[in-house]
């Protein structure tokens, strides 16, 4: 089957789930539960879409515990990542993606911990159809 094939039909399976608050409130349970992410202090996270796993709590932890929030902004072909801060103004970009409004430098800071959204995997574990380029 071909990547673009998996990708619909997991695309589709992530769209019938009926319980995704319940999901989302599981993973984040293991998210800010995992050594990883207690001991970042610097951490890369996606703004969820609707059917994604819900991110704006693990964000809002991150902020409480005074670690610093990245947040993705696609330009071009590249993602860079900005520093995120509660109540920060965002915009939807040409995908629906909330992502920062920003003209300032991105952050240069050391990502410790990065939350990606993935549809499907590889056997390798490799995301399929991830971006080109990721910069800081």
């Amino acid at each position: 089957m071909s990547k673009e094939l998996l990708r619909k039909k997991y695309l589709q399976i992530r769209n019938d789930i009926t319980d995704k608050d319940e999901k989302s409130a599981i993973i984040f349970k293991k998210i800010v539960s995992c050594a990883e992410y207690k001991k970042a202090k610097t951490i890369g996270i996606y703004m969820s879409l609707k059917n994604e796993v819900d991110t704006s709590k693990i964000i809002e932890d991150a902020l409480k515990q005074e670690k610093t929030v990245l947040i993705p902004k696609i330009e071009g072909e590249n993602l860079h990542f900005y520093k995120y801060n509660f109540g920060d103004f965002l915009v939807k970009n040409k995908f629906g993606i909330f992502e920062p409004n920003v003209i300032e430098i991105p952050s240069n800071d050391k990502i410790d911990l990065c939350i990606i959204p993935g549809v499907c995997f590889d056997l390798k574990n490799n995301r399929i159809r991830f971006w080109k380029r990721i910069l800081r």
